[in-house]
């Protein structure tokens, strides 16, 4: 089964069943997500640009979000359902001032899997200056804009992660050292990125 929303002015809200697709489009301004069963529910494209919150928290069941396209828009306020969800990101202009949050995230095995469109995690010295990483997270760099400034440096494609002290940072890049997504966790401390899931860990796919 297969549903395109179009036309939506005041925001979207999706009831989630096993087995339905929707593609999103148009003027939806908030996409609000509930499921009365536990259904899974698979939005392969979300096209608007003025798209600014995504809202999972009545979700219990598999939510896989934009994993056509990618979520191409940034400054997109994502809060986290209690399935375990998956979420493809293609950002337009990413950067610190213009990059997607993610709220509710649990840190549990399997809450959560993020695509970018790579699977390496990048090590220390891959990046522009060589950092200490470990699994993924940058821990020596003292600023988000310079873990950015310095995945940037290096020139080689992949993902790595950042903790401020309060928000956990996940960004990728390309093989020219451009940004290609930068997403913040908020109120969550990770420690490392992988391609497995578990506890603590940033799972990437």
């Amino acid at each position: 089964m297969s549903e395109a929303l179009d036309g939506v002015t005041g925001g979207a809200t999706l009831l989630a069943a096993t087995g339905v697709t929707a593609d999103i489009s148009d003027v939806t301004t908030t996409l609000v997500i509930t499921d009365l069963n536990g259904g899974a529910l698979t939005i392969g494209t979300i096209s608007d640009t003025v798209l600014d919150s995504v809202d999972l928290s009545g979700t219990i069941g598999a939510i896989n979000l934009a994993t056509t396209g990618g979520l191409t828009q940034s400054l997109v306020a994502i809060t986290m359902g209690a399935g375990a969800d998956t979420i493809k990101f293609a950002q337009s202009s990413p950067s610190q001032t213009n990059a997607d949050t993610i709220q509710g995230y649990n840190g549990a095995a399997g809450h959560a899997t993020l695509q970018f469109g790579t699977t390496r995690v990048l090590l220390g010295s891959q990046f522009g200056t060589t950092e200490t990483v470990a699994s993924g997270f940058d821990t020596s760099d003292t600023s988000v804009a310079n873990f950015l400034a310095h995945i940037i440096g290096g020139g080689t494609a992949g993902v790595a992660a950042y903790y401020d002290g309060t928000n956990t940072w996940v960004a990728s890049v390309k093989g020219t050292g451009d940004l290609t997504n930068v997403v913040e966790l908020v109120g969550v401390h990770l420690t490392s990125v992988s391609t497995t899931a578990s506890a603590t860990v940033l799972h990437i796919g």
